[in-house]
């Protein structure tokens, strides 16, 4: 397989940094943790001009008709910036489980929505009565019930509102009641791919968050002194950052693996989503938990940043499956392969 971005995606992916560089500063990060349960969405509008959230959105439904790939490049940039939206759920995976499952009625309500920037989806990954990022103000959410999913708008489930360790991830526990007039699909492969879809997002994103603490932890130790030396100077300090920054770039293939594959070879998809989340959700806590020691402690307060980045890179490491989740539906999938050969 041969791949590369074109100066098309590099172009965007620069615009999308250069305008959440702005209005994602860390000030209003801040912000949004004060806010909390009050934050509505103000960030939004800024990715709705862009026009990322029509990025996969068929053309026939007023979006761009891209597909995975165009997306993973913003999304990295989306994580880098720890951006208080649902951007994973609400740029890829409603709208491709919409195009690719929803009835015409679901699709002529919701696409066009999606495309404007003018809906918010959550996803719910299994149950009836869950805890769901978002789940409080979102439009609609997606939720895969006994291998079924289905689209619940607002208004048709319950919600309570709880606190979270990441203020800027609001959660809310959703008890849903599944209709035949909320089912979305009940092919099990449907929720399949719903999860795939999240598992690639959410792993670009984890890698812009590993990015971003590398990077933060590099100007700390440049600019830190010990013993009369910048803590960069230490040979030890040096190779344990390094050691991050490869496990993070080496994630970064898998997922742009995982996201061409789906596009492409869907049929090899699933699989390629699982390896891609795994290796993301190592280098995203190797990233959390080297920049936190090589800070000294000092990352974890409430003065320094660095907080927001540890809180969220856990978050979104237990979205969409864990390692040890991922691995095991890896290695059940290869026995059952050599089992049926």
């Amino acid at each position: 397989m041969e791949f590369a971005f074109d100066e098309d995606h590099l172009d965007y992916q620069k615009a999308i940094a250069g305008m959440l560089g702005s209005a994602s500063s860390v000030g209003a990060l801040r912000a949004v943790w004060e806010t909390g349960h009050g934050y509505a969405h103000e960030q939004w509008t800024a990715l709705a001009e862009s026009g990322l959230p029509g990025i996969v959105v068929p053309e026939e439904f007023e979006g761009s008709g891209g597909d995975i790939v165009d997306l993973l490049l913003p999304l990295e940039e989306c994580g880098a910036v720890c951006l208080p939206e649902p951007f994973v759920e609400t740029t890829l995976v409603a709208p491709m489980m919409l195009a690719r499952w929803g009835s015409e009625v679901q699709r002529q309500r919701w696409l066009p929505a999606l495309a404007e920037g003018t809906a918010i989806f959550a996803v719910s990954e299994g149950r009836e009565a869950s805890i769901v990022a978002d789940g409080a103000s979102a439009d609609a959410v997606l939720a895969v019930i006994d291998d079924a999913v289905h689209l619940f708008a607002k208004g048709e489930y319950e919600f309570r509102e709880v606190e979270s360790t990441d203020p800027s991830r609001r959660l809310a526990v959703c008890t849903f009641a599944p209709q035949a007039e909320t089912l979305l699909s009940d092919d099990p492969e449907a929720a399949a791919e719903l999860l795939a879809f999240g598992a690639v997002g959410t792993a670009a994103a984890l890698v812009g968050a590993a990015r971003q603490m590398t990077e933060m932890t590099r100007e700390h130790l440049l600019t830190r002194q010990q013993f009369g030396q910048v803590l960069g100077s230490f040979q030890a300090l040096k190779h344990r950052l390094a050691d991050v920054a490869l496990q993070t770039e080496a994630a970064r293939s898998l997922v742009w693996y995982a996201g061409y594959t789906l596009a492409h070879s869907p049929e090899h998809g699933i699989a390629a989503a699982r390896l891609a989340k795994a290796a993301a959700n190592e280098a995203g806590r190797a990233a959390n938990f080297a920049s936190l020691q090589l800070h000294g402690g000092i990352g974890f307060t409430w003065e320094h940043h660095l907080h927001f980045w540890l809180q969220r890179e856990r978050s979104w490491e237990l979205a969409f499956g864990t390692t040890e989740e991922h691995r095991m539906r890896t290695g059940a999938s290869v026995l059952d392969g050599l089992s049926a050969a």
